[in-house]
């Protein structure tokens, strides 16, 4: 029962952040931060100009750090409620569940499913 559990917090995680598109989010980050970097570091632009860019920027840029952190307070939050519903359909899951997620096996495991269902995703959508 506990591996039915895992796997499917597993997929749930992975479509999850699919769904909502975080790789997007955190692209976007690291190309507004690698812009800004470029226009502090020009010798082209003046002072103001980039003052004036800088402000611009770092509200797009706040903006973006919200959508990301609650895309991925949402994930988080599904995923608690799948693990409470889980503890509360079946109790005696807790101790090894929770055992599961902080040994080095538990983590490994979960980390070659994720690896094979993204794989086998990939495989049958194209």
């Amino acid at each position: 029962m506990i591996y039915l559990f895992l796997l499917a917090f597993c997929i749930a995680f992975i479509e999850l952040f699919m769904a909502l598109d975080i790789k997007r989010e955190g692209v976007n980050l690291i190309a507004r931060s690698r812009d800004a970097m470029a226009v502090i570091a020009s010798s082209e632009l003046d002072d103001d100009e980039k003052e004036s860019f800088m402000r611009r920027t770092s509200v797009e840029m706040f903006k973006a750090t919200i959508r990301f952190i609650i895309k991925f307070l949402l994930i988080i939050m599904v995923l608690f409620v799948m693990y409470w519903l889980t503890i509360f359909a079946f109790p005696e899951l807790r101790a090894p569940i929770l055992q599961y997620f902080v040994s080095p096996v538990g983590i490994v495991g979960m980390t070659l499913i994720a690896i094979a269902y993204v794989w086998i995703r990939n495989v049958t959508l194209k």
